[in-house]
């Protein structure tokens, strides 16, 4: 395949997640018919072509291969199972859905691979969701510049542009591990890294402001693979910076409720806005200048312990911070009276597990208690909901989609799926490269909760990821995994 066609592929591949978050994330169930039949037909256009030009298109690694198998057979059965679904025209955009994410897979198996290639994907996708969030940011800080209306069941949660709170905190809870494994890559250039750590308060902030427990959830996950699997310590140092200045993002921004809650005229939104942006920027130039700091440390092979050690004056000045910031987390995330409404849409769902989630998984497993094998047929979960839902509300979805696939698709479809993952999961872990497998842990965590599945501009990005891993040659996966493992660099 000649080289600029081959860049031009994969820069629309990876360009994808950000142009698809803001048609409603790519939500299909809004666009069905116009982005999502767009969107899939462009990509299997791309599959003819990788399949015409390129001589080897499928993936090297043998956990690749079986990614594809399991994703293809999974998009197969999917559309199968139209035929028992008592929803086919919804389900045909569920089907679209998949068939998009196969094409995507395909098409990046084959075309992201080399080593430069592999060293742009990363920097791009963070640039992408930071872009993503960069608007959504400017809904919140800068209401009278950037209009946007919030979601009708939104409440003061940040949903825009994606228009779902949730997904649009997964998204930047894998922002988050990725800025935070930039910033730690000694591999890269030190201004790239700069600019990564720089972007962690704001993707902290909108983090926050989505008020999205699963996302949080996510993302500490995603920052323990992270550390475990880089096993170096930069990436501790970033990783505990990343999340004390998260920490402080929050606790800082919580004190302004007419940014967290929507609560005041117009007048004081604004200007509580440009007062939490002026506070971000300010501490976006703290994370540069820590890093930095890190950086020159690296540069001399001196561990940041042993600099903490030889100056106790700095050691004492970073435990303070390192208080301050813990003391105003507790203060964001745990402050204030306790919700017991599963139904409130402030920051006081941080402090209260209930959900309706036990309902609608309730009511999916007792559908597939009756069709084992077959399951109801691609969105039947919304039909059986109606059906035997005990609380009046209506979910398209079973906010999971290991439990979704189940009652839809039944053993088979479960079975297929993991496959898949599988195979993506192991090939990530061979690819030697932390960032990827903490954003694929932050995906594949939060799918267990949501309907992640359903949003391209979120599910994307982990295709892209794991199609990445699998275009790695198993030679390199082996020696890359075994050399993480042999050491503690640093």
């Amino acid at each position: 395949m000649p080289r600029g066609l081959r860049l031009g592929i994969a820069a629309l591949l990876l360009a994808a997640p950000t142009v698809l978050a803001f048609f409603s994330g790519g939500y299909f169930g809004v666009t069905h018919g116009q982005v999502g039949v767009l969107a899939s037909g462009l990509a299997w256009v791309l599959v003819a072509v990788v399949l015409v030009l390129e001589p080897a298109p499928l993936p090297p690694s043998r956990a690749g291969r079986v990614a594809l198998a399991g994703l293809v057979a999974f998009t197969a059965w999917t559309a199968l199972s139209l035929l028992w679904s008592p929803l086919r025209d919804p389900g045909l955009a569920d089907v679209e859905r998949t068939s998009l994410y196969c094409a995507a897979f395909v098409v990046g198996a084959a075309v992201l691979r080399g080593t430069a290639m592999a060293r742009a994907i990363e920097p791009a996708l963070l640039c992408g969701i930071a872009v993503v969030c960069g608007y959504a940011l400017a809904t919140r800080l800068l209401p009278g510049i950037v209009d946007s209306t919030t979601g009708f069941q939104a409440g003061s949660r940040l949903d825009q542009p994606l228009t779902y709170w949730n997904a649009l905190g997964a998204l930047a809870a894998m922002g988050v591990v990725l800025a935070v494994h930039t910033g730690s890559d000694a591999r890269r250039e030190a201004r790239l890294r700069l600019a990564a750590a720089a972007l962690v308060p704001p993707l902290g902030l909108v983090l926050f402001l989505t008020v999205s427990r699963g996302a949080h959830l996510a993302a500490g996950v995603g920052v323990v693979v992270l550390v475990l699997m880089a096993r170096n310590r930069r990436t501790i140092a970033a990783s505990t910076m990343g999340v004390a200045l998260v920490a402080l993002t929050a606790g800082i921004a919580a004190r302004f409720h007419g940014v967290v809650e929507l609560q005041g005229s117009t007048a004081t939104r604004e200007h509580e806005g440009l007062a939490v942006l002026g506070l971000t920027l300010l501490l976006s130039g703290a994370a540069v200048a820590a890093q930095a700091g890190l950086i020159r440390l690296e540069r001399r092979d001196e561990p940041w312990t042993s600099a903490l050690r030889r100056r106790p004056a700095l050691g004492v000045l970073a435990g303070a911070a390192a208080l301050v910031c813990l003391a105003l987390g507790v203060s964001a995330f745990a402050g204030g009276d306790v919700s017991a409404s599963p139904d409130a849409k402030g920051p006081e769902r941080f402090r209260t597990l209930e959900s309706n989630r036990e309902h609608y998984w309730r009511v999916a497993l007792d559908t597939f208690a009756e069709h084992p094998l077959t399951g109801s047929g691609v969105h039947g979960f919304a039909a059986d909901w109606l059906e035997r839902r005990d609380i009046d509300e209506t979910v398209q979805d079973a906010h999971s989609l290991y439990v979704e696939t189940l009652t839809e698709l039944g053993l088979p479809g479960l079975l297929l799926l993991l496959t898949f993952l599988g195979g993506a999961g192991v090939a990530l872990l061979r690819a030697g490269e932390p960032g990827w497998a903490a954003a694929a842990a932050v995906w594949a965590i939060h799918a267990g909760v949501d309907w992640d599945w359903e949003m391209p501009a979120l599910t994307l990005v982990f295709i892209v990821l794991a199609a990445a891993a699998s275009a790695t040659p198993a030679s390199t996966q082996r020696a890359g995994s075994a050399a993480n493992r042999r050491r503690v660099m640093p």
